[in-house]
């Protein structure tokens, strides 16, 4: 299984970690589920709660990234954005 070569995935900055502890989050962003240790994009276009409901799965079942064997799924957004949002040329 190949990573998804659309989307480029990054972990929420430390900033973003804080705000979302503090319940602060943008509300109308795209989220995404991926494996940090090698890019694996599980799935994309999820609001916030839904990709943590799916991220919490993928640990409780322990899911295995297709790519790497590793089950450390992150929450993220794509690649050099702040808001989720993917600008395709």
């Amino acid at each position: 299984m190949l990573k998804n070569e659309n989307v480029e995935p990054r972990e929420l900055s430390e900033e973003e970690k804080r705000e979302r502890q503090e319940e602060v989050f943008d509300s109308f962003a795209n989220y995404l589920s991926f494996c940090p240790n090698c890019g694996y994009v599980d799935k994309t276009n999820m609001y916030l709660m839904r990709a943590e409901s799916r991220i919490k799965k993928l640990h409780d079942t322990g899911e295995k990234c297709p790519v790497c064997g590793k089950c450390i799924w992150e929450l993220g957004y794509p690649a050099k954005t702040r808001t989720g949002f993917v600008d395709f040329e």
